[in-house]
């Protein structure tokens, strides 16, 4: 046993000696710096292509809206667009008009670019709905390309349905300025109504030498032309003469 212990050990070195380590190390090396280039070319192909994402976003905090945004660093060009039936058929008669399949379309679609697409109701009736999944499909390619890509993105209004609907400040704060605006022209529109009253108002003062008191007079213009007077209260006063 230990005679063949001994064959095998000296067969492994004699083996190790007919070895060129250094050849193998720098095969492998080489391999190594192909497998990287490989790769890098691959990732430089792959960033010099559009990439569209179709995405549920609100806007004014409750319409539902379809976001369609290119992400990648060239131009798109968004050849045809499907929406799922079953959801579509649930959406009033303008968002089924707006969420109809189109396999003609030439839109551009730049880097960092998006186009939005209203559906037509609010977040409180999409909750409602049987279906509430909708599946979306994208259809491009690169500007001047025919080389199509394909995006499909499935969006369940269901899991959005315990999220907050978040108002920033600056919408607050146009809020109450469209309050305040409103209540300066109510106003504006009174004052403006007291202002023709007045113009159309004259008041006279008349008293007698021997009467140490005076009465007034308060002669209004109506708009047809005809003068009416109401007497006011007596102001006591003194005439010098």
């Amino acid at each position: 046993m230990e005679d063949a212990i001994k064959e095998l050990a000296s067969a492994i070195l004699k083996t190790q000696n007919n070895i060129d380590w250094t050849a193998i190390i720098s095969a492998v090396c080489s391999v190594i710096s192909l497998v990287t280039i490989v790769i890098l070319l691959i990732e430089r192909i792959e960033r010099k292509r559009p990439y569209l994402q179709a995405t549920f976003e609100l806007v004014k905090s409750n319409l539902v809206c379809i976001v369609i945004r290119n992400t990648g660093e060239v131009t798109a060009k968004l050849k045809e667009i499907c929406f799922s039936e079953n959801f579509v058929k649930q959406l009033p008669k303008n968002g089924q008009y707006n969420a109809q399949d189109n396999d003609h379309l030439n839109i551009s679609i730049h880097p960092n670019q998006k186009w939005v697409l209203y559906l037509g109701v609010i977040t409180p009736e999409v909750m409602h709905y049987e279906d509430k999944r909708l599946e979306i499909t994208l259809k491009y390619s690169k500007y001047n390309h025919k080389k199509l890509y394909s995006e499909t993105e499935t969006i369940n209004f269901e899991d959005y349905n315990k999220f907050l609907v978040y108002i920033s400040e600056v919408d607050e704060l146009k809020e109450e300025i469209k309050k305040l605006t409103k209540g300066v022209n109510d106003i504006t529109k009174e004052l403006k109504k007291v202002s023709k009253i007045e113009n159309n108002t004259q008041t006279q003062n008349y008293g007698t030498i021997e009467n140490s008191s005076f009465s007034a007079v308060v002669t209004s213009h109506n708009g047809e032309g005809e003068v009416s007077s109401k007497s006011g209260e007596k102001i006591e006063g003194k005439s010098n003469v």
